[in-house]
């Protein structure tokens, strides 16, 4: 992300981990064809495919990353 320190990229990164987190627990749920830590693999499959959606939203949010600098706050500036 070219260093940027934007707040919502922060917040991009935390949803990517936990999206992550949802992806492998999914697939442990689905694989081994029981609960995995009370909740079972369709729930994950939810959470994995809300999480996939705020991703892509704060993703699109911003395009400074892109060169665009759209938000003031961002130091990344477009390079020519």
């Amino acid at each position: 992300m070219n260093k940027c320190n934007c707040k919502h990229h922060g917040i991009s990164k935390l949803i990517s981990v936990l999206l992550w987190i949802g992806v492998i627990l999914f697939a442990w749920a689905a694989f081994a064809g029981s609960d995995v830590f009370g909740r079972s693999a369709v729930e994950y499959f939810q959470y994995v495919v809300v999480l996939g959606l705020l991703e892509l939203v704060a993703m699109r949010s911003c395009s400074c990353c892109c060169g665009d600098s759209c938000c003031e706050v961002c130091p990344v500036k477009k390079q020519v």
